[in-house]
């Protein structure tokens, strides 16, 4: 049985022309999810965003409350690189960097996979997620994807965040 939250979800990136694949869709509970098609990033790689929704009992530590139920929806994305060995401690810097002007930071590196990743994870309590809400949050997620990648791209190819931050800002001021 597929998970309500993930249809509606679905049917709104469906109406708003993004294509989604069902995984593990006759198995209930956490083990099911969609995967949403992202447009390719700057050098033509496509891009995939996982989307769960977990719901999960929650309880005040106060006396009398009662216990409700939330529903967490979590979006990941892995970037389309590898880390180079050498280059993790330069990475996690990019990765702090971004990490600080968002507002709930959402890049992660994995030393283990030697690869980074974004996951957002939105609360929603009691009811469906709204489309522009969706959709805002989709948007979030490129907009982050497509200005940190090419800076943790690069700072994982061996080369310092600094420079790179340098280089990128040149780019955008020869652009005005």
């Amino acid at each position: 049985m597929k998970d309500s939250q993930l249809e509606r979800i679905e049917k709104i990136l469906h109406e708003a022309g993004y294509i989604t694949n069902w995984m593990n869709e006759e198995q209930a509970g956490p083990s099911q999810y969609l995967l949403m098609n992202l447009p390719e990033d700057d050098q033509g790689r496509g891009r995939k965003l996982i989307i769960k929704n977990e719901e999960a009992a929650v309880s005040m530590p106060i006396e009398g409350a009662s216990e409700h139920h939330e529903s967490f929806i979590h979006f990941t994305c892995f970037l389309p690189f590898t880390i180079e060995e050498g280059s993790l401690w330069e990475v996690l810097r990019s990765v702090n960097f971004f990490n600080r002007a968002i507002p709930t930071p959402g890049f992660i590196l994995d030393e283990n996979l030697r690869q980074v990743f974004f996951r957002y994870t939105f609360l929603k309590p009691g009811e469906e997620i709204q489309k522009d809400t969706l959709l805002s949050l989709i948007g979030m997620t490129l907009l982050w994807l497509d200005t940190a990648s090419p800076t943790l791209e690069k700072t994982g190819q061996g080369q310092a965040m600094t420079d790179v931050i340098k280089e990128r800002l040149e780019i955008l001021q020869s652009s005005l």
